[in-house]
């Protein structure tokens, strides 16, 4: 998730201009505007989610950017060059380990001139590359109650390109469920009523076709025992 802001030119985070999910860290705006709300210099971004390793083992980041930057991964500061620069890379390295996703931030601001924000890795088995977009994961929504569910349920095809996204459901008991369909800024783009479902296997088919390409959650909600849960799915 990326989240845009105003600043002063020296790397504050002042009014939030803009959130939205940046699949990739691989922008080299030149003298441009990321997007029309925001202007072509003196604005900030702070990127949040997760990333996931390709196998275990030291990762090297190395970030390009024109201006400053800063990186943490796990929590761990790895990279700080909160100054004004060219597009040179800086360096920070950490363990990952296979199968295992970690949480990520990285800061940027632009001052003035061109605008440049490009993340790689490296491995001393793997050459420098940017991160791709199958190992970067957005925040999960806010929206889980923490209450334990008592029913199994999948989505498929995951990622979906059109007609049908198929939700299975697998309930030990008679429940009413809900649904809401939330993309990746948190609107409520979709939702159902609660419907009967009995103790068996049960398919609903969401269209999918009127949904715009992104990172979309689906929220399951049990009216009588259930509680909360979400999954996420992709709309390509």
């Amino acid at each position: 998730m990326g989240t845009y802001y105003d600043s002063d030119g020296s790397g504050s985070f002042n009014q939030k201009l803009l959130s939205r999910v940046d699949s990739l860290l691989n922008f080299n705006w030149e003298n441009n505007s990321p997007d029309p709300v925001l202007p072509a210099d003196h604005f900030s971004v702070r990127w949040e989610g997760y990333i996931e390793p390709l196998f275990s083992g030291y990762y090297t980041f190395a970030l390009a950017t024109d201006d400053g930057c800063r990186v943490w991964v796990n929590n761990q500061q790895i990279i700080d060059a909160w100054v004004d620069k060219n597009d040179y890379e800086v360096y920070g390295s950490t363990y990952m380990e296979n199968g295992k996703r970690y949480p990520i931030r990285v800061e940027y601001y632009e001052n003035g001139g061109g605008a440049v924000a490009q993340m790689r890795w490296s491995t001393p088995k793997m050459d420098k590359a940017i991160v791709p977009q199958s190992k970067l994961y957005p925040l999960l929504p806010k929206y889980d109650s923490g209450q334990k569910t008592i029913f199994n349920w999948v989505l498929a095809p995951n990622p979906v390109g059109s007609g049908y996204l198929h939700l299975g459901i697998e309930a030990s008991h008679k429940e009413y469920l809900s649904l809401n369909i939330i993309d990746a800024a948190g609107r409520l783009v979709r939702t159902w009523d609660a419907n009967p479902i009995d103790e068996a296997q049960s398919v609903l088919d969401i269209p999918v076709d009127d949904l715009a390409p992104g990172i979309y959650f689906v929220e399951l909600i049990g009216q009588v025992y259930a509680g909360k849960t979400v999954k996420q799915f992709i709309k390509i």
